[in-house]
């Protein structure tokens, strides 16, 4: 999956590009902002860990833009998002330790959304990221162990949300590492958001 993504990365990212040159001269007058609240479903694909087992939050600003009518939007935001992976411990088990990994990033999506039918909307674009803390816990507390990890990021991202009022929208959206996330070992961040929106 993670190949399919790399190849197609480039073409898409043109096409963002291409697509900020296009937005309506009118469209300053067309800005709209809104607050993004979630709860995150976080695995790392790479530990030999499985289950989107590590909750988080995430938590930010947007605002979009039309872009030659009306259906078409680009939406930039920047989130507070944490990521990770954790274990299912069996307090009766010797062998099933405790193991969580915490990331704490701040994230910039940047995506076209379509008006596919009344209020349902698709969404896809890239997510530009910074890791600003990480943490290890097996058992023993927190350990921070920041250094190890790669501090930029990029993911692929994927959207579909529904305006349940004028000024409320619901959505899920899924997220996906194209780098890795540690030096030197393949770990790709894998995440599930389920979020409201709040159209100010």
């Amino acid at each position: 999956m993670r190949k399919v993504f790399r190849k197609y990365s480039i073409k898409i990212s043109l096409v963002l590009v291409l697509t900020l040159f296009s937005v309506e001269k009118s469209g300053a007058q067309g800005i709209g902002n809104q607050i993004l609240i979630g709860i995150n479903g976080a695995q790392i694909d790479g530990d030999r860990l499985f289950g989107y087992n590590k909750a988080g939050l995430t938590l930010g600003w947007g605002a979009f833009f039309p872009v030659s009518s009306e259906k078409l939007k680009l939406h930039f935001n920047v989130l507070y998002v944490q990521k990770g992976a954790k274990t299912k411990t069996d307090p009766n088990s010797l062998t099933n330790a405790l193991w969580r990994q915490s990331f704490h990033y701040v994230d910039v999506p940047i995506y076209l959304e379509y008006n596919v039918w009344d209020k349902l909307n698709l969404a896809s674009g890239f997510v530009p990221g910074y890791m600003i803390a990480a943490q290890i816990n097996t058992g023993f507390g927190n350990v921070t162990n920041t250094d190890e990890m790669q501090r930029l990021s990029m993911e692929w991202m994927a959207d579909v949300n529904y305006k349940v009022a004028d000024n409320v929208g619901l959505g899920v959206r899924f997220n996906y590492s194209l780098l890795s996330v540690r030096q030197n070992v393949g770990w790709f961040n894998n995440l599930m958001t389920f979020y409201a929106s709040f159209y100010l």
